[in-house]
């Protein structure tokens, strides 16, 4: 049986650590899809998916943090700004 997320991360001491426990299982479940760094982000992963028999892509930008608590709504804003900033860098 797999762990949960949480219990894989709960003793992490560093960002790093967490972004390796999220990517591993990111790869498991993605098994032919390769995690890219066009944005200088910590990861984008582009997927194609079949979903109620229609053909959807999944694009997944990543930015991991640690130590951050993601219940206070400013700290999810600097994240999503900090993606955005990346996104809009990368375009010009």
């Amino acid at each position: 049986m797999k762990k949960l997320l949480y219990t894989e991360i709960k003793d992490s001491t560093e960002e790093r650590d967490i972004e390796l426990v999220y990517k591993n299982n990111i790869k498991a479940h993605f098994k032919n899809s390769e995690i890219t760094y066009p944005f200088k982000c910590d990861g984008y992963l582009e997927e194609t998916l079949m979903y109620d028999d229609v053909i959807k892509v999944l694009r997944l930008i990543m930015e991991f943090k640690y130590g951050l608590d993601f219940n206070i709504p400013i700290n999810r804003a600097k994240v999503l700004m900090q993606v955005i900033k990346s996104l809009i860098i990368n375009d010009k």
